[in-house]
């Protein structure tokens, strides 16, 4: 008995190991600069030939679609490509908003392509094209819903492949990212109870475990404006929209440092999912007017617009999903219990016990909290791949995280080098955000000297000095410079700088039993770095080993501060021009919307003006006296026509009745 009760003491334990065994992975080379300002890179992935984006076939499914009481014949849209011998066919969900045409989806794409997949992207059901087409609820949010009907597109989507496509179509997978990752997640579940996919892998990304605290989150990034006065927020809502249109466009690269702070890119996030949610409640109140918005007519089309800003994520869910599904709220804690059975927990059993559900997700992802990751942890043990950066998608951008995505599409093992950290850390210009932060309290920090100088003397001064180590900098490929082997401490080397009285100019004397070392070159972000004895910035008088950026001859800290000065100087310029263009094609569009009031109010007007007139020349006509009146008509009469006033008609009475 109690043989037994250790071997089954055992497997418990070694189930508890495994359920927290994720798959830990350090993202190399990612220039880390915080959670919210990483997601930005997820603008920055894009595909890498423009061929293949061009290239694809774009498909459309028509169907009639029951929405209520009513049947409407619509045609919904995707994209696809297809391998040329039969393939899988992965399909992407992309996130929140995404269309079909996103060209995030499209890298995606591209990289499963690549290894051999067919691929078909369509449109995030809580999109404004998804919502007019493909939605049969009033409203996109409950994911329960939304998932059904993106498991029954998908099978439509399916249909039309294979039909233009017959044979080319093997096994079917799922790829969502996101919002698209948790809706498929709820696939698994329709595809138990309807077979009509039998979808042998889902691979989810990003997935946010509790929803509402995603959106709210969202909400919360978009309400940080309410702290600015105005002038901040217009400078801080111009600059962040500008580097925003600016990634967008692809102007910077995606190793660059990003010139724009935690608070402004909180901001642009929150204002442009503000922005997707304004496109999918005007789809929402064409198909289904509400009386809270009245009659939305092109008159009070400016008052609509400003009415739809005031909708938050939050305010949403109380007031579209609330009229949309109306039994779902009949609760005393109406939140909690939509959070409880549309987010990733009502999958939880799914989730531990399909083993063709596999995750990737990042341990510093904005939208989920340490409650979120462990549990997370708990349900999918090592079908969990965790990155130790990339954020919310911002990892799209690595080439490492795109392998991997194609290993999990594969079903084949992931692995990667360990973080040093249990968490995150952001060493990627660092000290600059430290200043930054500092200079934001008015406490501007200086750097710290790393030279140990000997008691100095009238003439001559010792200084015993390391040489300087890389900054935590991952990318670095080699090791501290080597000292000689004579040296009385092989960590450090003592020299004598000497001062002349007249110029000043340090004079270098050696210890003539330790020779210096040869120039030890190093490799940091793809250029040459080399170990020299340098005069010390703070001191010109004190040399120590520096790094030196070889093709510049610049001391490695100064080409990097010059660097980034030519970055930030390039994306405003960026910036300055979107915004230009962007305030030009307003301008533009508002003269064209005043052109079509002017012309619609001129055309009124003139009609009105028409109108008048032919009542004042009806009233200016002489009346007829009733003896012109009694004589137009007995004229009228003996032609054979009408009584009806001056207008003579002719007689219709066939011609043989007349000869009778």
């Amino acid at each position: 008995m109690k043989k037994l009760f250790a071997i089954l003491s055992l497997l418990i334990s070694l189930g508890t190991l495994a359920a927290n065994g994720e798959i830990y992975i350090a993202l190399t080379n990612f220039p880390a600069q915080g959670p919210v300002v990483d997601s930005f890179r997820y603008k920055l992935a894009n595909f890498k030939d423009d061929d293949f984006y061009f290239d694809v076939e774009k498909g459309k499914v028509k169907f009639t679609n029951k929405i209520g009481d009513k049947e409407e014949k619509v045609d919904s849209r995707y994209s696809v490509w297809m391998q040329k011998q039969p393939a899988d066919l992965v399909f992407i969900v992309p996130g929140l908003g995404d269309h079909y045409r996103n060209s995030q989806a499209a890298l995606l794409a591209e990289a499963i392509y690549n290894a051999g997949y067919s691929v078909a992207i369509i449109s995030n059901p809580f999109c404004w094209e998804f919502t007019q087409s493909a939605l049969t609820s009033m409203a996109p949010g409950y994911t329960r819903s939304d998932a059904k009907d993106l498991y029954h597109h998908i099978a439509r989507v399916l249909d039309d492949i294979n039909e233009e496509h017959p044979g080319k179509v093997k096994d079917i997978s799922i790829v969502g990212y996101s919002l698209g990752a948790l809706q498929a997640a709820f696939l698994t579940r329709n595809d138990v109870i309807e077979h009509r996919l039998n979808i042998k892998r889902y691979v989810l990304l990003s997935p946010p475990v509790n929803l509402i605290y995603g959106l709210t989150t969202l909400d919360k990034y978009y309400s940080i404006w309410k702290n600015w006065d105005a002038v901040t927020l217009t400078n801080n809502r111009n600059m962040a929209v500008g580097f925003y249109k600016g990634y967008s466009y692809g102007a910077l690269q995606t190793d660059t440092y990003l010139p724009v702070t935690e608070e402004q890119a909180s901001f642009v996030i929150g204002f442009m999912f503000r922005m997707s949610l304004g496109d999918v409640m005007k789809k929402i109140i064409e198909r289904h007017p509400m009386e809270i918005f009245g009659e939305v007519s092109s008159w009070k089309q400016q008052e609509f617009e400003k009415q739809l800003e005031r909708y938050g994520y939050q305010r949403y869910v109380d007031t579209f999903l609330k009229e949309a599904h109306p039994t779902i709220f009949a609760t005393s804690e109406p939140f909690k219990h939509v959070n409880g059975i549309c987010s990733l927990p009502a999958m939880a059993n799914e989730l531990r016990q399909n083993q063709n559900i596999v995750c990737l997700h990042t341990a510093d992802d904005f939208l989920l909290n340490d409650y979120d990751r462990n549990w997370l942890r708990r349900q999918m043990g090592d079908r969990l791949v965790m990155l130790d950066h990339g954020s919310h998608l911002g990892y799209f951008c690595m080439p490492q995280a795109l392998d991997i995505i194609v290993k999990l599409v594969k079903g084949e093992a992931v692995s990667g080098p360990r973080p040093a950290t249990a968490k995150p850390t952001y060493t990627y210009f660092d000290a600059y955000l430290r200043q930054m932060a500092a200079a934001k309290q008015g406490q501007a920090q200086q750097p710290k000297q790393t030279t140990t100088a000997a008691p100095a003397t009238p003439t001559v001064q010792t200084t015993t000095a390391k040489p300087a180590q890389p900054a935590t900098q991952t990318t670095v490929q080699t090791a501290k410079p080597v000292q000689p082997a004579t040296s009385a401490n092989q960590n450090e080397m003592t020299m004598t700088v000497v001062k002349k009285d007249t110029s000043g100019t340090p004079v270098i004397v050696s210890n003539p039993t330790t020779p210096p070392p040869a120039p030890q070159t190093d490799v940091i972000d793809g250029r040459k770095v080399e170990w020299r004895l340098m005069p010390d910035p703070a001191d010109k008088a004190t040399l120590k080993m520096q790094q030196v950026d070889v093709e510049s001859g610049l001391l490695w800290e100064e080409y990097q501060a010059k660097t980034k000065a030519e970055a930030e100087a390039k994306a405003k310029k960026i910036a300055e021009k979107a915004l230009a263009d962007a305030e030009r094609e307003r301008e533009a569009k508002e003269r064209e919307e005043k052109a079509e009031r002017d012309m619609i109010r001129n055309a009124e007007k003139a009609k009105a003006e028409t109108l008048e007139a032919t009542k004042k020349s009806e009233k200016a006509k002489p009346k007829k006296t009733v003896e012109e009146v009694k004589k137009t008509v007995s004229k009228n009469v003996k032609k054979g026509g009408s009584t009806r006033g001056d207008v003579k008609v002719e007689s219709i009475v066939p011609e043989e009745e007349k000869g009778e």
